[in-house]
């Protein structure tokens, strides 16, 4: 008799520990995947936050800034559309961190011209649900800056890949020179526009 109750507590034990284990599990993932892709979306907000600030730098005193090391979850892109130029860095979450479906600004505004006070670096983040996660796209884009009658405008341009996929890389940021246009800028005002090159390696 007192072999059989040992094996029915090992056994009684034995199922606790089953379910105990299974239900850690069950809501344990989840949560530590939510925790994942939280790290990442902060690492990506700091990235550009960081690369905002040195091309702003580059920008008004020239010379170059280097970021290294950059560990990329998924994409990094930069399209050059004449003067509207874009930076962006996309990944994909197994859960929403972000509301989906609309522009979420984490710095600036989706002004197009701001007072010369202002920071010119617009950061904004996309979310959508697809394939049953999500995709996060973190944009970067430069406003016309305004001071009486003068514009400036920073303009992203490429030397070499204008894209580079998940891994390791490099970011190298040099001045490179100023354009002024006549008249180009908001309400006829002079623009200047300071070119600024962005290698990824």
């Amino acid at each position: 008799m007192k072999g059989q109750s040992q094996l029915v507590t090992a056994v009684l034990l034995t199922g606790i520990l089953i379910v105990l284990v299974s239900a850690a599990y069950f809501w344990g993932v989840p949560l530590i995947e939510k925790q994942k892709d939280t790290v990442t979306m902060n690492n990506m907000e700091r990235l550009m936050k960081d690369m905002d600030e040195k091309i702003e730098r580059v920008a008004a005193s020239g010379g170059r800034e280097r970021i290294e090391n950059v560990d990329v979850p998924g994409e990094l892109r930069l399209a050059d559309n004449g003067y509207n130029d874009e930076v962006s860095v996309s990944f994909k979450t197994t859960g929403q961190i972000i509301a989906t479906g609309s522009d979420i600004y984490l710095s600036g505004d989706n002004r197009t011209v701001v007072p010369i006070t202002s920071n010119a670096g617009a950061l904004k983040a996309f979310s959508e649900a697809i394939d049953g996660g999500f995709s996060v796209e973190l944009t970067l884009a430069y406003r016309e800056t305004v001071a009486g009658s003068v514009g400036n405008l920073i303009n992203l341009k490429t030397s070499g890949r204008d894209v580079v996929g998940q891994g390791t890389h490099d970011i190298t940021i040099v001045h490179e020179g100023v354009d002024t246009i006549k008249g180009g800028g908001s309400d006829g005002r002079d623009l200047n526009v300071v070119n600024i090159v962005l290698r990824f390696e």
